[in-house]
């Protein structure tokens, strides 16, 4: 299928032409949707999920050759060969190193340190510290290896459960949020007592409450007021009491 007249080729992916490269068609595609820069399809490869070598519309594997220079020998030189065999000897034992620390650290040194660590939290004496390099041998070594093994377990193991347990109670807490609380209404204020004379105007300063008591005397009956007396008593001097 050939492009329509008028129409020039473009790259499908960044819609450019030739001024970007070379237009190729590794597919089975064809039309408008054929042609695609050899930079740009690399980089739709790298950054596209699964790293699939196949075109995403026709289904058909990318096919890609080597494009050497006019200039270039038919054979490698024996000198390039021995370079990049070591730069790759050197990168897979780089590698190789590298895997090899990670596991002993992991393995080895993060269980005994752990050990160690506990055995110092527990010790009451300065003195008591040096007594750890005497356990370099074998067996005391294989002893805080497999200790620290089991504390490493259960520190993890504690982390992973409180962090579940914060992620379930989180969750719970939003599908079942707590119910709303009632706004509560103030008490209501009482009304303040109006007292009136007796010919029914308010009192702006109204008088305090007399504490009246009934004596019993030879002539009868009195009500005694020990306020007004206690204030007669204090005006002249002496004691008194009012009736």
């Amino acid at each position: 299928m050939e492009l329509p007249d008028g129409e020039e080729a473009e790259c499908r992916i960044c819609r450019g032409g030739h001024e970007g490269g070379a237009l190729l068609h590794p597919c089975r595609c064809a039309g408008s949707i054929k042609y695609v820069h050899q930079e740009c399809l690399d980089q739709w490869l790298a950054r596209s999920s699964g790293a699939s070598k196949r075109c995403e519309l026709c289904h058909h594997p990318f096919t890609f050759s080597p494009v050497y220079a006019d200039n270039a020998p038919s054979r490698l030189p024996t000198t390039e060969f021995a370079m990049g065999l070591l730069k790759l000897v050197a990168k897979r034992t780089l590698l190789a190193m590298r895997t090899t620390l990670v596991l002993f650290l992991w393995v080895v040194c993060l269980p005994v340190g752990t050990s160690w660590m506990c055995r110092l939290f527990f010790m009451r004496s300065l003195q008591s510290v040096f007594t750890l390099t005497d356990r370099l041998e074998g067996s005391a070594v294989l002893g805080d290896w497999m200790q620290g093994v089991l504390l490493s377990v259960v520190v993890v193991g504690c982390f992973l459960a409180v962090s579940a347990l914060r992620d379930y109670m989180i969750r719970h807490e939003i599908e079942n949020p707590p119910p709303a609380l009632a706004p509560r209404n103030p008490p209501p204020i009482p009304a303040p007592e109006v007292h009136e004379d007796e010919r029914g105007v308010p009192l702006v300063n109204p008088p305090e409450p007399r504490n009246w008591e009934v004596v019993h005397r030879g002539d009868g009956v009195h009500f005694v007021d020990h306020q007004a007396a206690a204030a007669a008593a204090d005006g002249f001097g002496g004691e008194g009491e009012v009736e």
